[in-house]
């Protein structure tokens, strides 16, 4: 078996005398979805990310790279000058756009230029300001890419997805910016592809695994099919608009253009809730937000005056009206962030580009998948002295809620996070572990909650087995950590030493693997401060609420 150091090794001598971009480095990952032309096709990661050795087991930095800074301030004046010429838009003016944020990263964002109280509504949007969403990208037919677009659906036999749409809108936008609608807004947007594990080369992927979960590693996994996919439709659309006769001519979509395009796309489009006026439905709407997304990404506070969290939240008058107001003072120079939503760290990653510099906040968590047999084995452990009638009612119970006697093939899947205990398998281990008095009770409740009779809040559980439930859900959650974070600090050690000799680009997203695993690890740390004997039996009351959730089905 190749070894982790084996194939960092491989990834080091590939990328040191790689540069180039070829079709193979996005080929597809899932069977149902190969997409890619070339015959040296790259392994399936389905298959080859999956080896770990000795273990059986997802905001850019907006960098204006290579752009002069005056090119690039006058590229966010226009952008503003023509967000806002309709009246739809407005942006206080104490506020600079695209200016460097104070922290020496380099990071583009939004700064005040002086004091602004809280409860400032600094950027606000009317609902009459353009929705540059997938509809008004399929329906745009300033090139002539509505009419491929439905030519192609129509060959294929299938609608191609909001990003294709989206994503083509920006490459002509950007290819024609002194014409296009988007025009102001492309020229504003980073050069640089968002540096999303989706776009890594194979090599670069696979000498990253020792640090990353499966579950991670397997949503790369889809999403790299779905860029593969996403690049054949727009480039055979791109191919359409060229040969349609309309004299629009455009040369062929490249690889790396519409990585570019797609990376800008899934990091920056922002859903609203828009109710329509006529009929008063509420309509969800994905959408590029000029001006808008210029605002940066923070995480929630764990902290409890929130100090450390976004400084900025989106508000709605339910009607007519989106702002982006203040939660507190903004001092001259400070950089104005608001949050794009409780994303995990490898979420930030894999559709942003980057995970925080501390990467233990508010919105960390975990995701992991079990079998059944854990649980399975769990119950006969811990009920061995149960008597058959006691043991078979606990195996009903699991059974009903779906944690035991599933088909073969088929996992649980759970998410820890560091602002709750772990409430579904706390749930799980409540009905494993508690007296049989209480089993019989939890029974009833059960009953009664499924003919309507309440939400199954009719047991108590004594403070010893909440303790006893408790304790498993720790013991269980030491062995997830084990697989979910991978290689031991030593082995990690000596990677990332291995990855310093190589520089550039592998150190850097080496440095933000292991930030992504570190989250992972602080997330457990946390969830493990609920599960001590003294919690448990201080304040362990939550245990018998989650089984209560677990039962009633909620």
């Amino acid at each position: 078996m190749t070894s982790a150091f084996d194939t960092l090794r491989h990834a080091a001598a590939v990328m040191t005398t790689t540069t180039t971009t070829t079709t193979t480095m996005y080929s597809s990952v899932r069977n149902n979805s190969a997409t890619s032309s070339s015959s040296n096709t790259s392994r399936a990661l389905s298959c080859s990310l999956k080896r770990r050795s000795g273990v059986e087991r997802r905001p850019t930095r907006r960098r204006t790279v290579g752009v002069a800074a005056t090119d690039a301030d006058d590229a966010f004046e226009r952008l503003v000058a023509t967000t806002t010429a309709d009246g739809t838009t407005t942006v206080d003016p104490r506020l600079a756009i695209g200016a460097e944020e104070p922290d020496a990263s380099g990071l583009i964002g939004v700064v005040a230029r002086e004091f602004i109280p809280a409860g400032t509504a600094v950027i606000q949007r009317t609902n009459a300001a353009p929705a540059y969403d997938a509809v008004y990208a399929r329906s745009d037919d300033t090139f002539g890419a509505a009419a491929a677009i439905s030519a192609h659906e129509g060959e294929v036999g299938r609608l191609v997805s909001d990003d294709v749409a989206m994503g083509l809108m920006l490459v002509l936008a950007a290819r024609h910016s002194d014409v296009a609608p988007l025009g102001a807004y492309a020229q504003a947007l980073p050069k640089n592809t968002a540096d999303t594990p989706c776009l890594y080369r194979d090599e670069a992927l696979e000498a990253l695994v020792p640090v990353l979960s499966l579950n991670f590693v397997d949503q790369v996994d889809v999403a790299r099919g779905e860029f593969a996919l996403a690049f054949e439709d727009c480039r055979a659309i791109m191919s359409r608009i060229s040969s349609s006769g309309g004299g629009q001519h455009e040369v062929p979509l490249t690889e790396d253009e519409f990585a570019w395009s797609w990376s800008m796309v899934r990091s920056r489009a922002i859903t609203f809730a828009v109710r329509k006026a006529s009929t008063g439905e509420i309509e969800r709407k994905r959408c590029l937000v000029p001006v808008c997304d210029v605002l940066n990404h923070s995480p929630t506070s764990l902290s409890e005056d929130g100090s450390d969290g976004p400084n900025v939240r989106i508000e709605t008058d339910g009607e007519s009206l989106t702002s982006w107001t203040l939660t507190r003072d903004v001092r001259a120079g400070e950089a104005l962030r608001w949050t794009y939503g409780e994303l995990s760290n490898e979420e930030m990653w894999m559709w942003y580009g980057f995970v925080p510099e501390n990467p233990i906040h508010g919105d960390s968590s975990v995701v992991f998948n079990l079998p059944d047999t854990v649980f399975e084995n769990g119950l006969n452990a811990l009920a061995k002295d149960d008597k058959d009638e006691t043991r078979a009612l606990r195996r009903q119970l699991l059974r009903r809620s779906g944690v035991i006697g599933l088909n073969e093939g088929e996992e649980l899947s759970f998410v820890i996070t560091a602002r709750q205990p772990a409430k579904v398998l706390g749930g799980i281990a409540a009905v494993m572990c508690c007296t049989a008095d209480e089993v019989v009770a939890i029974a009833a409740s059960t009953v009664i909650s499924a003919n309507g009779g309440g939400d199954g809040a009719l047991f108590s559980l004594d403070p010893e087995s909440r303790r006893r439930a408790g304790r498993y859900v720790a013991w269980l959650l030491t062995q997830v950590e084990a697989f979910v974070c991978g290689s031991n600090e030593e082995e990690i050690a000596q990677l990332e030493t291995m990855a310093g000799d190589v520089g550039d680009d592998f150190a850097r997203r080496f440095e933000t693997a292991k930030r992504t695993r570190a989250g992972a690890k602080g997330t457990f740390s946390i969830a493990q401060n609920w599960l001590t004997d003294e919690a448990l039996l201080s304040d362990g009351t939550w245990v018998d609420e989650a089984a209560k959730l677990l039962v009633s089905g909620s």
